[in-house]
């Protein structure tokens, strides 16, 4: 009962909409979370609340997201509340009987609650403890409302919290959300640095010395590498398929095509390097379709890249975390690495590349042609999938404060870049030789296609360079 889920997307969910001219109107709600009591009987109130969901906006006025097997942002309300249903559940406490010492209470309790995995750490920051209160303190607020009570959630109500308005002046925007007197002022919310170079050696390091099989090693690899050169999210690098590789491989400069699923569904294309698609292309022929074929077999194939080694079925992002924490366990990194700090790094390291083509001599100058100039803005967008430029202010920094002190042209960086990324893969090759992984004749036929997908990406950097001095600069600062 204190673990348990309550809360489930339904796939295939139509709700009706309206009868006109004897005509059965509905909607679409697939993924809408469908919320339950520990006992597993319907939360009926929570379900309704639900629905109000369904109908509210959120960012540029879109409806909430319900993408993801956990139902979205929905579901991140359902997954909040059901704390909240929990609490009330085992203290048998009616919701419309809640008042304010309760709801103390009710975050001290959150704040208790400790790190399964490490017991010495809280479980929830501060930050992650008053997000959870202010959807909580919404859903009560609907309860109030619900049984006729307007004044159950307000400055002077039975649980005594307001809606505070902030303002965001990089944003150019306000926000307005539930404050509540026993949430924690946990200060500037902290930005987390790049994965260093160092940890990932680490990682790669740890991969094959873990207890594992063949299978599930490649695929940690692969993982690796996919966050390392695509910079994506973690929900975005469960969604890679077979046929996004395929087509990136065949392509002059190999673009691979990933969903964007933050703030607004849709899709981006970033560059790739051969080296990467090389390697993605041998998992895909050799280890994926041996369980493939093992498991579902090869007709009922359904094209995802990462998959489950004893189901054959698409791996989930959470899945990805969990493999991510493990390999940082056994490596016995100090620092936190999850998967989203590779894009932190990989973002940072597109900012370098961008600084040096565009040759800006610092943070202000990179910022006015981020607003100015919507090719450049379009170009930076489309490569990290953020939507509101601001966000990029963490990466503009960390980039500037990495090349203070020496200038090189794009096209150079570029060709570094190859240069490392074959080290890099050469290490690895190397250590699974070490290790009997893989026996001389591989190697050297691996080593072969490294060298031949590196000078590919070498020659492309320099005809880019050439293209470069026979033509003006697309920006001038």
């Amino acid at each position: 009962m204190n673990n348990k889920k309550l809360h489930t997307p339904l796939k295939n969910l139509v709700l009706f909409k309206y009868l006109s001219q004897g005509k059965i109107s509905k909607k679409d709600a697939s993924n809408l979370p469908h919320i339950v009591f520990p006992d597993n009987t319907p939360c009926i109130i929570a379900n309704l609340y639900m629905l109000i969901l369904l109908e509210r906006k959120g960012k540029a006025n879109r409806p909430l997201s319900r993408r993801g097997r956990n139902g979205g942002t929905i579901g991140d309300y359902a997954g909040k509340i059901a704390q909240l249903i929990r609490y009330c559940y085992l203290r048998n406490i009616p919701f419309q009987k809640f008042n304010d010492d309760l709801f103390t209470d009710f975050i001290s309790s959150l704040r208790k609650e400790k790190d399964i995995r490490n017991p010495k750490h809280k479980r929830k920051n501060e930050e992650t403890i008053s997000n959870t209160g202010r959807v909580c303190l919404d859903f009560l607020d609907y309860i109030g409302s619900f049984y006729g009570e307007s004044n159950f959630v307000g400055k002077d109500g039975v649980i005594r919290a307001e809606k505070k308005t902030y303002i965001h002046p990089e944003k150019k925007k306000t926000t307005t959300h539930w404050d509540h007197h026993s949430f924690i002022w946990a200060g500037r919310k902290k930005t987390r640095k790049p994965v260093s170079q160092k940890n990932i050696e680490k990682l790669y390091d740890a991969i094959y010395e873990m207890d594992s099989s063949t299978f599930i090693s490649q695929r940690r690899e692969v993982q690796i590498n996919a966050l390392v050169n695509t910079g994506a999210r973690r929900d975005e690098i469960a969604h890679i398929t077979v046929q996004d590789v395929k087509a990136a491989a065949v392509m002059e400069e190999p673009m691979l095509r990933l969903l964007t699923l933050k703030n607004t569904s849709g899709e981006r294309e970033i560059p790739v390097s051969r080296m990467f698609i090389n390697d993605l292309l041998k998992f895909i022929r050799i280890d994926r379709t041996k369980i493939i074929n093992k498991t579902i077999g090869k007709h009922k194939d359904h094209g995802w890249l990462f998959i489950s080694e004893t189901t054959g079925n698409k791996l989930s992002s959470e899945t990805l975390s969990t493999e991510m924490y493990n390999i940082r366990t056994f490596a016995k990194i100090e620092e936190q690495v999850c998967n989203h700090m590779f894009r932190h790094a990989f973002c940072t390291n597109l900012f370098v590349l961008l600084i040096e083509r565009h040759e800006f001599e610092n943070e202000d100058k990179f910022r006015q042609q981020l607003m100015g100039q919507e090719t450049f803005k379009a170009e930076v967008i489309q490569y990290t999938g953020h939507k509101i430029t601001s966000s990029l202010d963490t990466y503009i920094k960390q980039a500037f404060a990495r090349i203070s002190g020496y200038r090189k042209t794009v096209s150079s960086a570029e060709i570094i870049r190859a240069i490392q990324r074959f080290d890099d893969r050469n290490n690895i090759l190397i250590k699974k030789l070490e290790k009997g992984l893989i026996s001389i004749t591989e190697y050297r036929r691996e080593l072969h296609t490294l060298r031949e997908n590196r000078d590919k990406d070498i020659s492309q950097a320099k005809n880019k360079m050439e293209e470069e001095r026979h033509t003006d600069p697309p920006f001038k600062n």
